[in-house]
């Protein structure tokens, strides 16, 4: 899994969005300033060519997404003039991760001392006699490390095995659970997802014949957002990641779709129909005056949600978002109902310590068919 020397994914610093790639699985990220975005449209898309022809074929599109990201030459690399991070080196990768903010991405140590203590899948010293990580969990909304250590220590007590930890912590502000839609609303491509693939890559890389990924909540929303990074990138993770799809947003046919072409396979999802989330039309025909929290949290709230109200994503977030406009405009009976699903049905603990459609029981035959290497 070593970089190339001239290929990269462009991201724009300040909002953090993917803005250009060269197609190659390269594993290299370009962090450029305003004037670096203009320079990469001037250089790769000059102006007249914009105004007087078709560009189509110069973009990156999907129908499932709402991107245009900009097909880059890879000989750009070398006058870019942007910040340029190696995701294979663990120093870069923890600088990107932090720029993705305290409500970002972050990973458990184990984790991380797996990927940087793999080259291909041979370990070294670091990792030693110890049985290599082949579980993993994927947390949501309303969520930090604190609670996907809690998840972690469940699927551990069940397993008997090391979970590694892939987190997006909920900003603990203001907004809260609000700032998570907030978050996952865009259908855009930004630096967490980059990240969020590669940590697929090199799990798939890892050396184990299989390795399990347990996605809950808007953690299927990361998961559905990193196999696109890799689908651009032209990556096949080879059968190596089996997926479970908890407590979903993202429907698991959509997942099938975009987990499919890159070789990941998804084998379950566990989605209670009493659990807000999950919802992606059903909700609001049988509770249509749901409003998941808009009287909690109030008017304020609902005005920030108003402003992505034009980004859709085609998943159950959407109801979740509508229904705190709804709320935060004007609250109503359905406020308690919905608030207490969503904090009693939709917890990770929820689904697992209730064997919800057998999903503490398949998690644990899983361990035992697929033992690490």
């Amino acid at each position: 899994m070593n970089a190339a020397t001239n290929n990269a994914t462009y991201v724009a610093k300040e909002t953090g969005k993917v803005v250009g790639s060269d197609q190659n699985n390269d594993h290299k990220v370009v962090l450029l300033d305003e004037n670096g975005v203009e320079k990469l449209y001037d250089e790769n898309l000059p102006l007249l060519k914009r105004l007087f022809s078709d560009t189509d074929s110069n973009f990156i599109t999907n129908d499932n997404f709402d991107f245009r990201i900009l097909k880059v030459d890879a000989s750009y690399l070398s006058v870019s003039g942007g910040e340029i991070y190696d995701l294979t080196n663990k120093s870069d990768f923890a600088k990107l991760a932090q720029l993705t903010g305290k409500a970002g991405m972050s990973y458990s140590s184990n984790l991380t001392d797996m990927m940087f203590s793999q080259n291909s899948s041979t370990l070294n010293s670091n990792i030693g006699d110890q049985d290599m990580l082949n579980i993993f969990f994927q947390n949501g909304m309303q969520n930090d490390a604190k609670g996907a250590n809690k998840s972690g220590d469940l699927i551990e007590g069940k397993t008997n095995r090391e979970v590694g930890l892939i987190i997006n912590s909920t900003d603990q502000g203001k907004l809260k659970v609000g700032g998570d839609i907030i978050e996952f609303l865009p259908n855009k491509l930004y630096l967490k997802d980059v990240l969020n693939g590669e940590v697929l890559q090199q799990i798939a890389a890892n050396g184990n014949d299989k390795n399990l990924l347990i996605m809950h909540s808007a953690g299927n929303e990361d998961v559905r957002k990193a196999a696109e990074v890799l689908a651009i990138s032209n990556v096949n993770l080879g059968g190596k990641i089996d997926f479970m799809s908890v407590g979903s947003p993202v429907p698991q046919k959509q997942l099938q779709q975009v987990l499919e072409p890159i070789g990941g396979n998804l084998i379950g999802q566990y989605n209670n129909w009493k659990d807000p989330v999950t919802h992606h039309k059903t909700w609001a025909a049988v509770v249509p005056t749901m409003f998941v929290a808009g009287a909690i949290y109030g008017a304020e709230i609902g005005t920030s949600l108003m402003g992505q109200s034009s980004v859709t994503t085609g998943t159950g977030l959407e109801n979740v978002f509508s229904a705190f406009i709804g709320g935060g405009v004007g609250g109503g009976v359905g406020g308690g109902v919905g608030y207490y699903n969503l904090q009693i049905q939709h917890p990770f603990e929820a689904y697992f310590n209730k064997d919800f459609k057998g999903l503490q029981t398949d998690i644990k035959n899983w361990s035992q068919e697929n033992p690490p290497k």
